[in-house]
């Protein structure tokens, strides 16, 4: 009697032993899955700095991010499950895809690659939301593309401005690592902008690098403003007062070095004899033809274009004999979006930014303040500029680093369980 009941609990025991070492080995596999897709999509996305092929750019998201997105299909049908907003912007790819039907297929870069588009931002839509409860958000993503933007910078108002020939007065900074001539001063504004908003989220954490970040953010706004983008300092503006609004006391060392880099830089500017009038442009260098060109495009949406919209593959220029010069894109991403895709396109658009918009502020309630303040900086500046929002064959390139990453972060992260206090939590969980 005694035997069986030893044998009993050794069986007992070893099935225990077993279904612990499975456990175990399942955590340890589970554990390595979110770091690749955060590794490949902070390479993806720190390319924006650095990549000056737009093709290899987008193929790359099947190497990179893809193979993350398959490995954590369980945390995107989660975050599929919880949020409609998902459905919301994969409606709207949808549309913008059947909208070409339409559109005559003038030639356009959205129409080179209208179903490749489509995959594309479903893979980087899915790599961001499977993600985007992952802290690694917070200790890989967020600071390595904080120190890929300072470091661009840096690089670009070192070599730029090394040119005897070129002066921070006469000649508005091009980002230097993109192109050999450089990115055009509006996109490369916008970049650093977009930089210097993340490092100011650095500076909130505290911790013993938050002098390196203010360090960082020095160089970073530095470069913003020798770009001379209105509309880049416009959206650090806006989201440096949501810092200041909703972090209070932790923002006050970021808001006094960005306000002391920009009293330095102006006052150089001043002091430089040219400088008085660079100044001068960059306040009041007035509309620069925005409106005319927004009433031409207006001008075209009669009838049933202005609720479907002329197609994605309608070419979104204008020629140079209908306003004196030729007009790339319409400087807008809610005119563009109108243009393409009328009132139906537009008000998915506005719809899914909104939800992602109130995301935000849900999370900025709870202490992450950087998605609201990326949000509503670029929902604001890239009402002058800009071109699609949900499309990676965008003119501009840039509008989903800007908007659809900062609205895919919040939607992913807003609807997180907390964890407990003393509860285990795995590498990346």
């Amino acid at each position: 009697m005694a035997g069986l009941f030893c044998f009993g609990i050794s069986k007992e025991g070893s099935r225990l032993g077993a279904a612990m070492v499975g456990e175990n080995e399942a955590r340890i596999s589970g554990a390595w899955r979110q770091p690749v897709l955060a590794v490949g999509l902070t390479l993806w996305l720190g390319a924006y700095w650095f990549s000056s092929d737009a093709g290899i750019h987008r193929l790359s998201l099947f190497v990179l991010v893809l193979p993350g997105v398959l490995l954590n299909l369980g945390s995107l049908k989660a975050v599929m499950r919880r949020e409609s907003w998902v459905y919301i912007a994969v409606g709207l790819l949808v549309y913008q895809w059947l909208s070409r039907s339409w559109s005559g297929g003038e030639g356009d870069a959205v129409s080179e690659g209208y179903w490749l588009d489509v995959m594309m931002m479903m893979v980087l839509l899915g790599g961001m939301l499977a993600v985007a409860e992952s802290a690694l958000v917070r200790r890989w993503i967020l600071p390595t593309l904080g120190v890929i933007a300072a470091l661009g910078s840096l690089y670009s108002l070192l070599v730029y401005y090394s040119d005897a020939d070129r002066s921070v007065a006469e000649d508005r900074l091009r980002h230097m690592l993109v192109y050999d001539h450089g990115l055009n001063p509006v996109l490369t504004g916008l970049l650093f902008s977009f930089g210097a908003l993340v490092v100011i989220g650095q500076t909130t954490e505290g911790g013993k690098w938050r002098w390196g970040w203010l360090a960082a953010l020095v160089v970073v706004v530095l470069g913003m403003l020798a770009s001379q983008s209105r509309g880049a300092i416009l959206a650090f503006g806006f989201g440096g007062l949501v810092f200041l609004l909703l972090k209070k006391r932790k923002t006050v060392p970021a808001v006094l070095v960005s306000g002391g880099t920009t009293l330095a830089f102006f006052g150089v500017l001043m002091w430089v004899q040219s400088g008085t009038e660079a100044a001068k442009d960059l306040i009041g260098r007035g509309e620069t033809g925005r409106f005319e060109i927004y009433g031409w495009f207006f001008n075209q949406m009669g009838g049933l274009d202005g609720v479907i919209g002329k197609g994605m593959g309608h070419a979104s220029t204008i020629p140079e004999e209908e306003l004196g010069w030729f007009i790339e894109h319409p400087h807008s991403i809610y005119v563009t979006q109108f243009f393409l895709t009328g009132a139906i396109g537009t008000g998915l658009m506005l719809l899914a930014l909104m939800m992602g918009v109130q995301a935000a502020w849900k999370l900025a309630q709870r202490g992450e303040v950087l998605w609201l303040a990326l949000l509503g900086g670029f929902c604001i500046a890239l009402f002058f500029d800009g071109s699609h929002v949900f499309s990676v064959f965008s003119s501009g390139r840039i509008e989903p680093l800007l908007l659809v990453f900062p609205a895919a972060m919040a939607v992913g992260r807003v609807g997180r369980e907390e964890k407990p206090k003393g509860s285990h939590v795995l590498p990346g969980g």
